[in-house]
This record gives C-alpha cells, sequence and structure tokens, in this order.
C-alpha cells in the first residue's frame, strides 16, 4: 500500500491564498485518522479512497504532492461525513 514519503513535509501549512490557520503534523494527521476512523479502516481511507476534491487522488497521494494536511483532512471528512464539530481538535495532544 503506498503511503506518504518520509521526505513528506514535517508540518501542514496553508497554501498560498488560503487563510491563515493553524499548522498541523503530519503526526497529528495520521492520529486524527486514527481516532476517527479507527486504526485499520483509517489506514485503507488513506491509501485507497479517491477524494474528487483532491483533485481525484488519495489523501496519500495528495499529502505525497504537498496539498497541505489541513486541506486533506477537510477534504477526508467531507468525504465521510464526519460531522465539523468533530475536525478540529483530532489527534491535537490534550494538556492538562
Amino acid at each position: 500500500m503506498p503511503t506518504a514519503p518520509s521526505s513528506a513535509a514535517p508540518t501542514w501549512s496553508p497554501t498560498e491564498g488560503s487563510p491563515p490557520g493553524p499548522t498541523v503534523k503530519v503526526s497529528e494527521f495520521r492520529l486524527a485518522v486514527d481516532e476517527e476512523f479507527g486504526d485499520p479502516q483509517g489506514r485503507v481511507l488513506v491509501t485507497e479512497l479517491v477524494i474528487d476534491e483532491l483533485g481525484g487522488r488519495t489523501a496519500a497521494q495528495a499529502l505525497a504532492a504537498g496539498v497541505p494536511t489541513a486541506e486533506v483532512w477537510g477534504a477526508l471528512c467531507r468525504a465521510n461525513d464526519v460531522p465539523r464539530e468533530r475536525w478540529h481538535g483530532r489527534g491535537r495532544p490534550v494538556h492538562s
């Protein structure tokens, strides 16, 4: 199964012209996918689900092509009807 290459950017950042937003680490993306969809299903969705919004690519292909991680996460959530209130904060460490 194809995965994002290890040379992928260490964080997600907005593309030129995007509204400014928080930078999201790839590790946070992976954790968010696992938390939302479960480990086996999430990995399949990232590597196998072709998403029109990502130019007909999988999430893994989009990340490898340099699409900002936050955009990939949003597209993955929309493609799977994840309620908007669960899009933010997934994969982020909880500080007490």
